[in-house]
């Protein structure tokens, strides 16, 4: 029996797979925290316009998202791939998807004339919504099903 079998029940290519998902994500999440924090101010009034500073003012909320969104990328990028990681990265991707879907939808019914949208990577990254929902389903969905 190799030294493999008994440390882990998955085989090899599995759990490089995990590792490069793990790895992807994570490097994606502080791509988005980089492009963040070069302009606070702008990703502060998105927070604003998207109305998510509703129990703490838009800078408390941009802080608090630059540290969640370092944090696990920096963890999923050294390999950490636990609970504890895997658990707040799939929330945190679901409600950027979130966010991005409901304002590709808003666009979509001409509810807004907003022609760009913010996506994965703040407002640094001009893309329309549509690109910022679909550009953040392909880069982030199948990176974290991998992580998984």
């Amino acid at each position: 029996m190799s030294y493999e079998t008994i440390t882990s029940p998955f085989p090899l290519w599995r759990r490089a797979a995990s590792w490069l998902g793990g790895v992807v994500l994570g490097a994606v999440l502080l791509l988005g925290a980089f492009t963040k924090v070069l302009d606070p101010e702008g990703f502060a009034e998105v927070i604003r316009a998207e109305g998510l500073d509703f129990l703490l003012g838009a800078t408390a909320v941009a802080l608090i998202a630059f540290a969640l969104e370092a944090g696990l990328g920096t963890a999923l990028v050294l390999g950490i791939r636990r609970l504890w990681v895997l658990v707040p990265s799939t929330l945190l991707v679901i409600f950027f998807l979130f966010l991005t879907g409901r304002s590709y939808l808003a666009y979509l019914r001409g509810e807004t004339a907003d022609e760009t949208g913010c996506g994965c990577f703040g407002n640094l990254i001009d893309r329309t919504p549509a690109e910022a929902f679909w550009q953040d389903v392909a880069l982030m969905l199948p990176a974290l099903l991998l992580a998984w």
